[in-house]
């Protein structure tokens, strides 16, 4: 706990005597953190975590990356890891270790993984606390696009699409927990001793084979390939500019192509047994079980095992190796992994670095101050903690007052991080500001000026007084919201607390600091501390001399960057820093957006009421007493209608405490803008103008202050089908439904857009393009889909399905407002509240907020003029497209595609009943039977694509398929993304299609089903506990344009999922790869130092010759 000699230091001391705090005391630990070493000094740190409910994780972490590689290992710890998973002692196949991962409902592809970097490798375990066979029998949907789908990628929707569904957990969790219980202990924490079995298996049984090194080498060579993008490139500089004096620049984990290309099995074993061992480990499980049960089989499995590396070092170690465990808490013991070798105190070696590049599509400054790791074990750093968050608030704040008034408009963001890093050994102290590359001199003068405004004349305390009080808020709900932390993030948190040796707590022990230090937080104090950590970017301030700059910029913006240097950068700071300003906190924060006056006005003129639900199909559920209310009996979902065409649907829940959402949901998106005959962009830019004008009356400024305070969360976004806008709220205060519901209301009332906003919007928008054009990835997925959702259009003009530039440039305003309007009146609009929020004012918010809404005399286009969007199914041909970049380094990514079944299983290319499936099963799972089905499909693919075609023959490091159901479309996407080597690409497209054409003739195993559908079970169970997946179970039900869906799509999982055959899903699987080669779309992207410009062009086809 060495305080630092130079660098941002800490807080004056002091303030903590008065209020009965010693600065200097330990902090507490966790009250259910158990922590500690074996007699041979494996490390261990044990955490229960009940959610989510019978899941644990188990993160092993050797204290051993790329910084432990001699000049002739670069590569080797990262290689290794890969090996490890390919045999060991007790399960000498990786089909053996597959089989493990199935039986306790674990999925190969997602639930076992590793990583390594600089000073450590990590391997990763998630699975059920409890499982057996019998689970398997159930299936659930599980997110369709969880491995990056192509509209994703392609930007033409804003999260995958998918319908998930629940089975009837509330009502079948009891009696397990009884059963388990029953069992005891042992049993009922049976996969928890398999897991850490699994994990001592890799760590010390590795076989490490030579059949399995050359088996995985093209793995590592395609990962080393892939990872040599623009974004690793200028990592690389950033690195040789900030740590020249330590190694990390020549240690980058992936390694040297040479050496990855001649390591051997007896290279990667010699390092294997000089850097795995006990006392060079640390295993941390977080999770749903019992810990002191968890630490008796971790000494069962590791406890054998001699302390020491089993070969000497190939070089001096950098610490002791010895294993005994330290006197005192965990935070006071030394941290393990490669000491860095820093220089602090000195200037950076090279102070300015620049880079400019093709792929480069804006201008970034980043200053940097890096200075000595000091752990945060102490009172005093708690206090320091909440002073600088509200330092980094205000920075915050200045900047987003500046753009909402248009006084920043150059400046596009401003990042502060000060962290302790222990993947560098150090802390880095980092601001960050980007903008438009031709803007780089404004850009730079506000931010100078902005921040040494700050500097000099501080916060004003009606500032300091309002960001505290959100602050304090924050660190409240932080407390009520502890036991519904997952137990990923609760890992990722403690594990990031260990590595830099801070104290892990929980959030009540440091709310408790926290509302005790709040009374020695003084304007003097935080003024102070701002001059402490930002003096260091200002031109002359204290550390500047230590201050890294490192600028990244376009290449292709002209004489405005030719100009940039060192040089015309500080000119241009020291210009803006010549008369400066005091802040003047002008805007005054209101207590409710919408005032009752006014709201009491609209209840007597528009009389809102509920009516008849008539949105949907109601068979199964009951008619609440003396209301018009529906409520699905064994869901708890409530539906009800209001009299301006409003569908509303409701679902309570407890799991995350004091959290509520609200997401509008209005049918048609992107798809409106061509049945109403819109101008192109027109419904996009007018939900991201709306939400940039403030709310009602209140401006921008006044918004941000207002939501911010009382952590409400507001966005929106636009796909294909449809828009929406999501508020997020915490409901720990008075009145938060009201509050939520008049963000609602103000949004939809009517559209406020302002010029302002809409110049901001077009200004962010020609970034994203700016940054796209030269994306392989994104360039590939674009046209692909361009050619499967209207192949009408030649290739170089892949782009037409985005909204660009010039196509936001020609909209106005009243373009705006139009569109706006139309696509959010009332009657075209699905509202479903989710969470946990105070349910007794319900309908009577409900009613004053979203009932007094006004619908508009538009006609909405009926629903099949929304698939106009759509080229019709026959003109859908086999295409080949080529996407060319000029790049430094080769590269290749490549995606197929074809049209298969729609969200409701449905295929264009199919005749009447032929076109659903089965109809009585179609009705039976509500629409739902062949999207289940598939998603199962997809599962089993994806396994067999990754075995095929990485393990097998090693022609890529990832390949992966996943499925886009359209929802009004007669049709949806399958598609397979995949990055082969350049010479390798043709024969492993034909060995894709091979695996699916063999799937569709030979069909699959039941082990095979089985082994998708555990985890399947497993993940569905989980996200069941959340309000984001429960909305999106309900979202649909109540939708304008008769969507299949219907409260039947999610009652009775369980069962109607057990009553799935192996034969109706190779049935559904069948036809959703019916035709594949007939119809399919091709895209192969090509990276190249020899290409001149980007080019998109078909293959063999006259009209496509030449560069876009």
């Amino acid at each position: 706990m060495q305080q630092t000699s130079v660098g941002v230091g800490p807080l004056p001391t002091g303030w903590g005597a008065e209020l009965g705090l010693q600065e200097q005391d330990l902090l507490p630990q966790h009250p259910r953190l158990l922590t500690g070493a074996l007699d041979n000094g494996l490390r261990y740190s044990i955490l229960e975590n009940r959610n989510p409910k019978n899941r644990f994780y188990a993160n092993l972490e050797v204290h051993s990356g790329s910084l432990d590689e001699d000049d002739e290992q670069q590569g080797i710890a990262h290689f290794l890891e890969h090996v490890l998973f390919l045999g060991t002692e007790k399960y000498p196949k990786s089909g053996d270790f597959k089989k493990v991962l199935s039986r306790l409902g674990m999925s190969q592809l997602a639930d076992a993984n590793a990583y390594t970097d600089f000073r450590s490798t990590v391997y990763t375990l998630s699975a059920p606390t409890r499982g057996s066979e019998k689970r398997h029998a159930y299936d659930m949907e599980k997110l369709s696009g969880a491995r990056r789908d192509t509209l994703f990628r392609a930007g033409l929707v804003e999260s995958p699409a998918t319908i998930k569904t629940p089975t009837q957990l509330e009502e079948e969790e009891g009696g397990e927990e009884e059963e388990e219980r029953g069992k005891g202990v042992e049993a009922a924490e049976d996969n928890v001793g398999l897991v850490i079995d699994l994990l001592h298996q890799m760590t010390f049984k590795a076989l490490i084979r030579e059949e399995d090194v050359e088996r995985e080498r093209n793995a590592v060579l395609n990962e080393m390939r892939d990872s040599s993008d623009i974004s690793e490139r200028i990592a690389s500089k950033f690195y040789q500019q900030l740590f020249a004096e330590t190694l990390l620049p020549r240690r980058f984990p992936i390694g040297k192509l040479e050496i990855v290309q001649r390591v051997n099995a007896d290279g990667l074993r010699r390092f294997y047994e000089q850097h795995y061992f006990p006392s060079n480990m640390h295993l941390f499980l977080v999770g749903d079980f019992d810990a002191h049960r968890v630490l008796q089989h971790i000494s069962s499995s590791f406890s054998a095992e001699p302390p020491g590396p089993r070969a000497p070092p190939s070089h001096s170690r950098r610490d002791s190796l010895a294993w005994a465990t330290p006197p005192g808490p965990l935070p006071l013991w030394p941290l393990r992994g490669a000491r860095v070798e820093h220089t602090f105190g000195s200037p950076p070696s090279v102070r300015y670095e620049q880079i400019s590049h093709s792929q480069v599509s804006s201008f970034s400054l980043t200053l940097t101050m890096k200075e000595e790791l000091e752990s945060n074990v102490l009172v005093r750093h708690v206090f320091e903690e909440l002073v600088d968050s509200l330092v980094g608030m205000a920075l915050e704040g200045r900047f987003e007052e500046l753009r909402t008034r248009g006084g920043a408009a150059a400046v596009e963001s401003v990042d502060w991080m000060f962290l302790n890093s222990a993947r560098e050994g150090c802390v880095l102290n980092s601001l960050v500001v980007t903008s438009e590359g031709r803007s780089w001199r404004r850009a730079a003068r506000v931010f100078a000026k902005t921040l040494q405004e700050l500097i000099s004349f501080g916060l004003v305390q009606s500032e300091l007084d309002r960001l505290l009080r959100s602050l304090v808020k924050q660190y409240k709900t932080d407390v009520e919201q502890e036991e519904t932390m997952e137990s990923d993030e609760v890992m990722e948190e403690l594990m990031e607390c260990v590595e830099a040796g801070d104290a892990f707590m929980s959030a009540g022990q440091k709310f408790e600091l926290v509302r005790r230090m709040e009374e020695a937080v003084t304007l003097e104090l935080v003024n102070h501390r701002v001059q402490q950590l930002f003096s260091f970017a200002s031109l002359a301030g204290r550390n500047s001399e230590l201050c890294a700059w490192f600028v990244c910029a376009p290449k292709r913006e002209g004489r405005a960057l030719k100009e940039l240097s060192e040089a015309t950068l500080r000119e241009e700071m020291e210009k803006a820093t010549a008369r400066l300003e005091p802040y003047r906190d002008a805007s005054v924060v209101p207590s409710f957006l919408c005032e009752d006056e006014e709201m009491d006005e609209r209840m007597r003129r528009l009389q809102p009421c509920l009516v008849p639900v008539r949105s949907m199909r109601t068979d199964g559920t009951e008619k609440e007493e003396g209301t018009e209310v529906l409520r699905d009996p064994g869901t708890g979902v409530r539906f009800m209608e209001l009299s301006n065409g409003m569908r509303v649907t409701v679902k309570e829940t407890s799991f995350q405490k004091k959290e509520f959402g609200i997401e509008i949901r209005a049918t048609g998106g992107r798809a409106t803008e061509v049945a109403a005959g819109m101008k192109k962009g027109a419904v996009m830019l007018a939900i991201q103008a709306q939400l940039r004008s403030g709310l009602g009356q209140h401006d921008e400024e006044t918004t941000r202050r207002y939501t911010q305070l009382h952590a409400i969360g507001f966005d929106g976004s636009c796909s294909i089908e449809q828009s929406s806008c999501e508020i997020a709220a915490s409901s720990s205060e008075p009145n938060a439904l009201r509050r939520g519901l008049e963000v609602a209301h103000l949004l939809l009332r009517d559209f406020a857009g302002e010029d302002r906003a809409l110049r901001r919007a077009r200004r962010e928008l020609k970034l994203r393009w700016e940054a796209m054009e030269e994306d392989m990835e994104v360039l590939v997925a674009r046209t692909m889909m361009q050619l499967l959702v209207d192949p009408s259009v030649d290739a170089y003009d892949s782009l037409s399905l985005l909204v660009s530039p010039a196509d936001a440039a020609a909209l106005s305003l009243h373009d705006l407002r139009e569109a706006f309007l139309l696509e959010f009146d009332p009657s075209n609009l699905e509202v479903v509240l989710t969470g946990d929020f105070p349910s007794e004012t319900l309908l009577d918010d409900v009613l004053r907020y979203l009932g007094t809404l006004e619908t508009r005399a538009h006609k909405l286009p009926a629903q099949q003029e929304l698939s106009k969007f759509s080229s019709p199914p026959g003109v859908l041909r086999p295409r080949t497209a080529q996407v060319q970049i000029p790049d430094d380094s080769q590269r290749t990514f490549v995606c197929l595609g074809f049209r298969s079944l729609n969200r409701w299983g449905y295929s264009a290319y199919e005749e009447g009943e032929e076109g659903m499936g089965r109809k009585d099963r179609w009705e039976e799972h509500g629409a739902m039977h062949a999207s289940r089905c598939l998603n199962l499909v997809v599962d089993m693919l994806n396994n067999r694509l990754y075995e095929e075609i990485r393990e097998k023959h090693g022609l890529v490091y990832s390949v992966s398929l996943s499925w886009e159901p359209f929802l009004h479309h007669p049709y949806g996407l399958l598609t397979v993304s995949l990055s082969p080597f350049p010479d390798r690409m043709e024969e492993a497209i034909e060995r894709v299609l091979g695996v699916l054409e063999k799937f569709v003739a030979e069909g699959f195993s039941r082990e095979e089903l089985e082994a998708s559908r555990g985890p399947t079970v497993k993940e569905v169970e989980e996200n069941l506990r959340t309000n984001d997946y429960w909305t999106s179970l309900v979202v649909g039900i109540q939708s304008r344009g008769a969507l299949p869906k219907s409260c039947r799509s999610i009652q009775h999982i369980a069962d109607r999922y057990q009553s799935l055959t192996e034969e109706e899903v190779l049935e559904v699987g069948r036809r959703a790869l019916r035709g594949l080669r007939e119809q399919l779309v091709v895209v192969k992207g090509l990276s190249d130092p020899s290409f001149s410009s980007v080019s998109v062009f078909l293959e063999n086809e006259d009209a496509n010759e030449g560069p876009r």
